[in-house]
């Protein structure tokens, strides 16, 4: 069986040459690992987007629950009155127009 001996920095590399069978299976091995790695990368993805989308919520839920500490801090405050009333039940200062379109 003829051989071929590389030195690859410390690493001696022997090449013979194998059956086909073997070439055969080390090729599988090789597209089986591709597709492993290509399934991997589209999962990784697919996670990625998932923690874009739950730190977004999660920044909308810390906006929210700051604005509703401030009511709780200040439930007699004016300001916190005309804002409940704005928000919640569409009520409008008395010099304001409101126009509604359907």
């Amino acid at each position: 069986m003829e051989e071929r001996k590389l030195q690859i920095g410390k690493v001696q590399v022997i090449l013979r040459h194998s059956s086909p069978v073997l070439k055969a299976v080390v090729i599988v091995l090789i597209v089986f690992s591709m597709a492993a790695l290509g399934a991997l990368m589209w999962v990784q993805a697919g996670l990625q987007s998932q923690v874009r989308n739950m730190t977004a919520e999660a920044a909308a839920i810390v906006s929210e629950n700051e604005k509703l500490s401030h009511r709780l801090e200040n439930p007699g405050d004016v300001k916190t009155i005309r804002e409940i009333a704005e928000e919640e039940l569409d009520l409008v200062t008395p010099d304001t127009v409101l126009i509604e379109l359907q």
